[in-house]
């Protein structure tokens, strides 16, 4: 398995860690730079970066209707 996808403040693997996103979390893609997404945790509200191997397309009932570019971070 992979481990949880970690929220970092740039878009960089070096870069300082904001919060460990666990799997099914909710994200809305802000931005892209080269693999990484600049995403907003729903729950947390925190806006970070994520590599974007950790994401995968949310499904219909998992967001409201009418929001895009929302994304679930896998394991």
């Amino acid at each position: 398995l992979k481990k949880p996808a970690k929220l970092h403040v740039a878009a960089s693997g070096s870069s300082r860690v904001l919060e460990i996103v666990m799997k099914n979390e909710i994200g809305i893609w802000l931005d892209k730079q080269g693999v990484w997404i600049q995403v907003r945790m729903k729950k947390s509200g925190r806006v970070g970066w994520i590599h974007h191997s950790y994401l995968a397309p949310a499904s219909r009932k998992s967001f409201d209707a009418g929001s895009v570019n929302v994304f679930d971070a896998l394991e």
